[in-house]
C-alpha cells in the first residue's frame, strides 16, 4: 500500500536501498536449504520453463528487467508496478509435436499498487502409448494449468517489488498431481545514467514444495534463480539475462533487443545459451543451415489504437518451429 503522509513517503524514498538489501538477504536465507540437495535433485512440471508473450521470446527471454508490460506476470512480477493503465493480455502458441499453449493474463493499477492474474494452459494431445515391448497400448492425454494472481507496488522513487502465488495441476493419463509455488521479483531503477536509462531485475521463480503425480515418487518443481540488466535508449531495448536452475541443474544466458523506429512497429531478436545444441554453419549451398539456429529468436510487433499484436518466431532444429501470438489490450 502507498504511504499517504507526506513525512513517511520521504522516510521511504530515502531508504530504498534498504528495502532492496532486505529483499536479497531474505531470499537467500529462503532459498538455502534448497542449494545444499540442488545436486541430488531432478524435476517436475517442466511446462514452467516455457515462454510466454510473443514480445518476451522474440527477445530471446531476456525479460528479467523488463517493466510495464502485462506478461511480467510470467517473467517478473514486479515489472507489473509500471504500468500506467490496466492491460489485457492472450497469446497462442504451437510448439514441437502439435503441442498448444495458451495464457491470459490481466494487471490493473490502483492507487494501492497494481493487482493481476493469469491462467496458462499447455495441451499436448493425443499420445501414443505403449507398454514395456514397445507395443501400442492405445492413445492418452497429458495437459498442464498454471493459474496465479499477482500485485507488485513501488518502493520510493527506484524500487519496485512484486509477487506471485501460483496453483499448478499437471495430467498424463489418469494420474494427476497439484502443488503451490510462489514468485518474488525485484527491479531496480537507476535514472538517467548515460544517454539511456538501465533497470537492473532479480526474481526467484516457482518456489514451493515438491510434486507427485499420482501418489508417486515427489519431485522438485522448476526453480529459476534469475537476474538481468536492461537498457532503454530512445525507441532501443537491451536486456541480458542469466537464469540459474538449481534442481535441473543447468544455467543459461539470454540476450534481447527490441527496436521501434517509430512508436507503430516493433522489431526484435533473441539469442537464448540453453538450447544452443551445435555451432551456426553455412550448409552445403553456402546458405546458414536453418536447423542450426537452435537458440535464435525473431520477433515483430504492431501498437494501433491501443492494442499491441505481436509474432515471435523460434528455430528448433528436428523438434519444428515455434510460433507465438499474442494481443494485449491497454485501456
Amino acid at each position: 500500500m502507498r504511504v499517504e503522509e507526506r513525512g513517511q513517503r520521504m522516510e521511504t524514498q530515502r531508504e530504498p536501498g534498504v528495502c532492496l538489501r532486505g529483499f536479497a538477504l531474505s531470499v537467500f536465507f529462503l532459498l538455502q536449504p534448497y542449494f545444499l540437495t540442488s545436486l541430488f535433485a531432478d524435476e517436475t512440471a517442466a511446462f514452467l520453463k516455457i515462454g510466454v508473450g510473443a514480445r518476451a521470446v522474440g527477445m530471446g527471454g531476456a525479460f528479467t528487467a523488463v517493466s510495464g508490460d502485462v506478461n511480467s506476470l510470467f517473467w517478473n512480477p514486479a515489472g507489473l508496478a509500471d504500468l500506467k493503465q490496466s492491460q489485457l493480455g492472450a497469446m497462442s502458441s504451437v510448439l514441437a509435436a502439435d503441442t498448444n499453449l495458451n495464457t491470459l493474463g490481466y494487471a490493473q493499477p490502483t492507487k494501492y499498487g497494481t493487482f493481476g492474474a493469469s491462467a496458462l494452459y499447455l495441451d499436448q494431445g493425443p499420445l501414443d502409448g505403449r507398454n514395456a515391448s514397445a507395443q501400442p497400448t492405445g492413445n492418452f492425454n497429458a495437459s498442464d494449468f498454471a493459474g496465479s494472481v499477482a500485485y507488485a507496488n513501488k518502493f520510493g522513487k527506484h524500487l519496485r517489488l512484486g509477487t506471485n502465488l501460483k496453483y499448478i495441476h499437471s495430467s498424463i493419463a489418469a494420474d494427476a498431481g497439484e502443488d503451490f509455488a510462489l514468485d518474488a521479483g525485484a527491479l531496480y531503477d537507476f535514472g538517467k545514467l548515460g544517454p539511456g536509462t538501465p533497470v537492473l531485475g532479480a526474481m526467484v521463480q516457482n518456489l514451493g514444495p515438491k510434486m507427485s503425480m499420482g501418489g508417486g515418487a515427489a519431485s522438485y518443481l522448476p526453480t529459476t534463480l534469475a537476474t538481468g540488466l536492461s537498457y532503454r535508449w530512445r525507441g532501443l531495448l537491451a536486456d541480458i539475462d542469466y537464469k540459474s536452475m538449481p534442481y535441473a541443474p543447468a544455467s543459461e544466458v539470454d540476450a534481447g533487443l527490441e527496436f521501434r523506429p517509430i512508436e507503430l512497429i516493433a522489431l526484435r531478436a533473441g539469442y537464448d545459451r540453453s538450447t544452443f545444441s551445435e555451432p551456426l554453419l553455412l550448409n552445403g549451398s553456402g546458405g546458414i543451415d536453418v536447423a542450426a539456429l537452435n537458440g535464435f529468436s525473431f520477433g515483430t510487433g504492431l501498437r494501433l489504437d491501443g492494442f499491441d499484436f505481436d509474432y515471435s518466431f523460434t528455430p528448433q532444429g528436428e523438434l519444428g518451429d515455434a510460433q507465438r501470438f499474442s494481443l494485449t489490450a491497454r485501456f
